[in-house]
């Protein structure tokens, strides 16, 4: 039995969103929340191909010793709230892995809680962020 990666398990609840409209909240919210998920775990998933230097499952040459290890769970915040995704885990490599991404999603967050610390102004218009 193969295991799905979570990419995969997405874009299955993105089309089985887009086959049936009975929600109470908009259609388009939910739509949204999905695709932002979907590009999020994608680019996760990707930044361990390149890593390793080759796709799930895999075989044959690779760029780097090690396999990957699972998924731990992670969350991202944004204006609409959490977005939960599956952060690549690997192991038996010759160097560890820590994703880009992640890290720059946890820089972003710290930048905005020390700016709410120390007063510095920064407002919320519509979903952006506008540091002033």
């Amino acid at each position: 039995m193969k295991r799905i990666p979570p990419s995969r398990k997405m874009r299955q609840e993105i089309e089985e969103m887009l086959s049936g409209w009975e929600e109470a909240e908009h259609p388009l919210d939910n739509f949204v929340r999905l695709g932002a998920r979907y590009m999020l775990q994608v680019a996760l998933e990707q930044e361990v191909e390149e890593f390793l230097g080759r796709t799930h499952y895999w075989r044959g040459s690779r760029r780097q010793k090690g396999w990957r290890n699972g998924y731990e769970p992670g969350k991202v915040k944004t204006a609409d709230g959490l977005l939960e995704v599956a952060l690549p885990q690997t192991r038996a490599t010759e160097e560890s892995f820590h994703s880009r991404l992640a890290q720059a999603f946890r820089w972003f967050e710290i930048e905005l809680l020390r700016r709410e610390a120390f007063g510095e102004p920064s407002q919320m218009i519509g979903k952006e962020l506008v540091v002033v």
